[in-house]
């Protein structure tokens, strides 16, 4: 009886080692910082951006994606940023914001304007997160 009882003390001693073992090795492989998931994206919050013409005004506040290799060039290029899509409010056919689509075809003309006035592909998308039209 105490042969069966020292075979089952062994047994016991051996499992929770093991479990102590596979516990470590989950623990050590979940707190690699190398195999982290990394932030994709980034956004730089603009605005609000103010447009007033003869026949309309606009306010607008922004948030621009970039990766996130590129958002310290978007911060750095944050004055750079408004001035081309304040422009490119200015360029804006006031009819085509009345169109369903038109503030999805507003964001795309925004993206491409700062793209290609800033000789970079580093704007991945354009939301316009506060929106205010006015026609006078």
């Amino acid at each position: 009886m105490s042969k069966v009882k020292d075979n089952l003390t062994i047994i016991i001693v051996c499992a929770a080692l093991s479990c102590l073992a596979l516990g470590f090795g989950f623990a050590w492989l979940y707190q690699r910082p190398n195999d982290k998931a990394q932030v994709q994206v980034a956004y730089v919050a603009l605005g609000p951006l103010l447009v007033n013409t003869q026949d309309y005004a606009f306010s607008a506040s922004l948030s621009v994606q970039t990766s996130a290799k590129d958002a310290k060039w978007a911060s750095q290029h944050k004055n750079a940023l408004i001035a081309v899509l304040q422009q490119a409010l200015v360029n804006t056919n006031p009819k085509s914001l009345r169109d369903p689509s038109g503030l999805q075809l507003l964001q795309q003309s925004l993206k491409k304007a700062g793209n290609a006035s800033l000789g970079k592909n580093g704007l991945k998308e354009v939301f316009l997160t506060d929106f205010v039209f006015q026609s006078n």
